[in-house]
């Protein structure tokens, strides 16, 4: 008799964890249906938003892909310098670049300048455009506006910034040195980003910051590849990788540190 109540027993059980099983396969069945049918019911802007992030405070982590235009003025040689530089890029981190291809929304344009070299972000829905004058070619820019299609700020506008550089009078009324409070600063300053505008006797490293925190000044305005934290960053925003201060607190700690002593004196500039 107990053989059988136990027979039974283990027969009801299995059913019924059977009957479980279907009951969340179709429950999951269900909201991934909805979910493709909310996807499938966006406007054409609404989906454009959801693979198109590129500024940081818009962007989400994952969105690995961006696809890209070079304009067919530029001369081989310069297309060529451009698709090195890329592919540079997307060996840094998840993010990869692709030539356009049709039925995706173009994220980045590379046009050319008669100017300056400068980005202009699309913000949520447009394409972003990148301009490049003959110039930057020459003096390796190219890095340093591919970072800005990618979100990145000038890394010497953070709110932090003259607790770490001397800045002349004269940088104050120029908007590319302005102080722009979103700028990330969770992270230590960085003075080998390749988003930091290079030294001159007027834009230069505070000398007493320098002794304390020992950077090495010839990686200084180095616009070739991206700084460490640069990479950091890079993964941290898109790739859903570690924050810098987690990794290694001591040297963030020191960072804040400096920043709290010298607020006082360091935080006066003009803040947009």
């Amino acid at each position: 008799t107990l053989q059988f109540f136990g027979t039974q027993f283990l027969k009801m059980s299995i059913y019924c964890m059977g009957f479980v099983s279907v009951i969340v396969a179709l429950f999951t069945l269900t909201l991934i249906t909805e979910a493709n049918l909310v996807r499938e019911s966006l406007s054409e802007t609404e989906k454009t938003y959801l693979r198109d992030k590129r500024l940081m405070e818009w962007s989400v982590k994952n969105n690995m892909t961006i696809y890209y235009t070079i304009d067919s003025s530029f001369s081989p040689m310069e297309k060529e310098y451009i698709y090195d530089k890329i592919d540079k890029y997307s060996g840094y981190s998840c993010v990869r670049w692709y030539p356009s291809i049709p039925g995706k929304m173009i994220s980045v344009k590379i046009l050319p300048s008669q100017s300056t070299c400068h980005t202009r972000q699309g913000g949520k829905v447009n394409t972003t455009e990148v301009f490049l004058l003959k110039e930057c070619f020459k003096e390796s820019w190219v890095m340093h506006e591919i970072s800005h299609a990618m979100g990145f700020g000038h890394e010497h506008q953070r709110r932090d910034r003259n607790c770490f550089m001397d800045v002349d009078q004269i940088h104050l009324e120029n908007s590319d040195y302005y102080l722009i409070p979103n700028i990330d600063t969770s992270f230590p300053y960085d003075w080998t980003s390749v988003t930091h505008f290079r030294f001159r006797d007027t834009f230069k490293p505070r000398r007493d910051a320098l002794q304390v925190f020992g950077t090495n000044e010839t990686r200084f305005g180095a616009y070739e590849r991206l700084s460490s934290m640069d990479i950091w960053k890079l993964n941290y925003y898109f790739c859903g990788g570690e924050h810098y201060c987690d990794h290694f607190p001591g040297h963030c700690k020191k960072s804040q540190d400096w920043v709290s002593a010298n607020s006082r004196e360091c935080m006066k500039a003009t803040v947009v």
